[in-house]
């Protein structure tokens, strides 16, 4: 994690105290830097994941983890298989399945697929 040397929240305090006219130009900013800290947390989470180590692969949970991971990541045929194989061992987990119903209706509907 980067160390920054000033606290993001008074700064931002600061400005809105002192001069509440900027809020407007700085408010999208504050939303971008945001969402980088979650994209870089993901990013961060994903790469604890492939660094401990082989999943058990008999563990359907953890498979659907997995696609989950790729799907955020952008890996959407890493994604599609991951859940695959989390249904193969565990066909009646309904979490998995709403999962993967939801991730083959979004995929398919931006990639023209029809998969019903």
């Amino acid at each position: 994690m980067r160390a920054y040397a000033v606290d993001l929240t008074e700064v931002i305090s600061t400005l809105i105290k002192d001069s509440w006219i900027i809020l407007p130009v700085l408010l999208p900013w504050v939303v971008i830097f945001i969402a980088a800290r979650r994209f870089e947390k993901r990013r961060r989470d994903q790469g604890a994941w492939n660094e401990s180590g082989p999943i058990d692969p008999t563990y359907a949970p953890a498979h659907n983890n997995l696609a989950i991971a790729y799907e955020h990541e952008g890996d959407l045929a890493k994604a599609r298989a991951a859940y695959e194989r989390a249904l193969e061992l565990e066909p009646g987990n309904a979490l998995i399945k709403q999962n993967y119903e939801l991730f083959r209706e979004i995929n398919d509907r931006t990639t023209g697929k029809n998969t019903q």
